[in-house]
């Protein structure tokens, strides 16, 4: 009897050591989340302007 459990949780534990190296089938709630966020940096970062630099310069209105 226990050679038969014993064997039933090689065989578990292998299947479960096969699945977790495999990605996930579908994406999760968190991955969706993360990569919303990541979309909603780039979109700023891309559409930022530095702020103007008043002690320069050439740059900002005091330095005219």
């Amino acid at each position: 009897m226990a050679y038969k459990i014993s064997s039933v949780l090689f065989i578990l534990v292998l299947l479960l050591s096969f699945s977790l190296l495999l990605p996930p089938s579908s994406p999760t709630n968190t991955h969706l989340i993360v990569q919303k966020i990541n979309e909603v940096i780039r979109r700023n970062l891309i559409g930022a302007k530095p702020p103007p630099n008043d002690h320069h310069p050439g740059g900002g209105q005091n330095g005219r």
